[in-house]
């Protein structure tokens, strides 16, 4: 049995004799030694064999502490507290984390730890920082980077051989250093590798102008046309030959040369190094900030309008625009840099009697006959989408003055025309697809010089049931438009007999017939050529 709080001695109890046994306020005594504990039972103990105890004794022990065991003997007294682990006097260093001591702090007083690592050394200047090893709790040496030195070298400019963020200390000059003046007409060199400058030399050949050393065939620093002949000339300048070469750096002066006199002269007088340059991306005039004679890439040098049926070559279509526009390259006179093409936008709409048609620059709606006819290709006879309802003079009248399609030749159709359009009756007017029937419709008897009369009349078909299904059943040429059930039928313009009547066609029944009276209402279709 286990108890982890453990039976406490009593010193207040009376002495018993080692014959009796006396339990007295929960303490037991056999003779003479007093019972601490009950035989078996063992409880946690809080120190450790040697006798340390722990800080903290109600909590958890800190650290690499640890709580221990006692047992009670026979004789009712504790043993030893086993497997104890009480606080050493300082943390080990030979494991990461280790807290021996048991405050709370892994590795107190320790420099390292096993054989982690860190970064070591600068890297300021020409160092670069290594690395350090723990070894025996102890850091080891900074390996792998680069250390500092005593001196920065005077050979290497920007040198910082001692990283202190200061190049070339201690340098007077440095190797590439341009030699200075040490005195009139004389100078000196810098000696790097002794860290100083080297010995003052006077020149033997050079000119003093205006209380100034110049060297021999040195340049006039306020004009490029004139030079230092120490020779010849020691005390003042000397021009430069009509060969030499002057540029100011203007790119639309051109090439600049001396003139033999000490005068810089421009390839280009007054910058006009551009006049002349023809082409759409030629610039006005010569662009200094841009160093060109052509207009630069921002320039439109064409803009168009493109133009298109939407759907192209149909009635009554809509017609798009957009623009295109063709900028310059910005490094040629020509018109050949990017293109910019706009999304096409609505114009215009053409009437329902208009065909629409574009060229790509252009796009008309221009009447059309086949907008608003079945124009047959065979014979050519376009037949008006439009019917009406009108007397025989009303109807010549309405044909005659037409103009649809931008046609003014409209007129009412013979009876040969409208046998020409009549289809699938046998018994009618063109069940054989020809312009004779078993009527003998044919146009040498029904023309206005031919000699019809009621007994050519032809045998009708059943009503509205012909070929044209989408109008009713007709028996006429499937793109024809128009009622077709009623026994109204259609004017033509042929005489019946010589009388005033007229041929009536029935598009119904698939006939021809007679006695159109010119005052009844009957239905028209105007007929023209193309």
């Amino acid at each position: 049995m286990l108890v982890l709080v453990g039976a406490c001695f009593n010193p207040s109890a009376p002495e018993t004799s080692s014959s009796e046994e006396t339990l007295d306020a929960g303490t037991q005594t056999m003779g003479t030694t007093p019972v601490e504990c009950e035989e078996g039972t063992q409880e946690v103990c809080w120190e450790s064999p040697d006798g340390t105890m722990f800080p903290g004794r109600s909590g958890t022990p800190e650290g690499d502490c640890r709580f221990g065991e006692r047992q009670c003997s026979t004789e009712g007294v504790w043993g030893p507290c086993e497997g104890a682990v009480g606080p050493a006097e300082a943390d080990s260093c030979d494991v990461a984390g280790a807290d021996n001591n048991c405050n709370g702090v892994p590795n107190e007083s320790c420099p390292c730890t096993g054989t982690e690592t860190r970064p070591c050394g600068s890297s300021t200047g020409n160092c670069e920082p290594g690395t350090q090893t723990c070894s025996n709790e102890v850091w080891g040496a900074c390996e792998g980077g680069v250390i500092a030195q005593a001196l920065d070298a005077c050979t290497i400019a920007d040198d910082d051989a001692n990283c202190n963020g200061v190049p070339n200390e201690g340098c007077p000059c440095v190797s590439g250093d341009a030699a200075e003046s040490c005195g009139e007409c004389a100078t000196r060199t810098c000696d790097p590798a002794n860290r100083a400058w080297g010995e003052c030399i006077v020149q033997t050949s050079s000119c003093t102008i205006e209380g100034v050393c110049y060297g021999h065939n040195a340049a006039n620093p306020d004009n490029p046309c004139q030079y230092c002949d120490a020779v010849l000339n020691p005390t003042t300048w000397t021009n430069s030959s009509n060969s030499t070469g002057c540029d100011d750096g203007l790119f639309c002066n051109g090439a600049d040369t001396c003139n033999g006199s000490g005068t810089c002269t421009h390839e280009y007088p007054n910058g006009t190094r551009c006049d002349g340059t023809t082409g759409p991306c030629a610039g006005a005039s010569c662009n200094e900030q841009a160093r060109s004679c052509v207009l630069p890439n921002t320039e439109v040098c064409e803009d168009e309008t493109e133009y298109r049926c939407t759907p192209n070559g149909s009635c009554g279509a809509q017609i798009e625009r957009r623009q295109v526009q063709q900028f310059c390259s910005g490094s040629s006179v020509g018109c050949d840099g990017p293109l910019s093409t706009g999304d096409w936008q609505p114009d215009d709409t053409c009437g329902d009697d208009e065909i629409c048609t574009s060229t790509g620059t252009s796009a008309s709606c221009n009447a059309d006959v086949e907008c608003v006819a079945f124009c047959d290709p065979e014979t050519g006879l376009c037949w008006l989408d439009e019917v009406r309802q009108l007397n025989l003079t009303s109807a010549q009248t309405f044909c005659n003055a037409a103009t649809s399609g931008g046609n003014n030749e409209w007129r009412l159709p013979t009876v040969d025309e409208w046998i020409g359009v009549l289809r699938g009756c046998d018994n009618g007017t063109r069940g054989d697809q020809t312009l004779e029937s078993s009527c003998q419709m044919t146009p040498a008897l029904c023309s206005p010089a031919g000699s019809c009369d009621a007994a050519n009349q032809c045998t009708a078909c059943a009503d509205n049931q012909g070929p044209d299904t989408g109008d009713n059943g007709c028996y006429w040429e499937a793109s024809l438009t128009g009622p077709c059930n009623d026994v109204l039928g259609y004017w033509t313009s042929t005489s019946f007999t010589g009388a005033s009547e007229r041929w009536v066609a029935h598009p119904r029944s698939g006939r021809v017939f007679g006695f159109g009276v010119p005052g009844s209402s009957l239905n028209i279709k105007c007929v023209t050529q193309l």
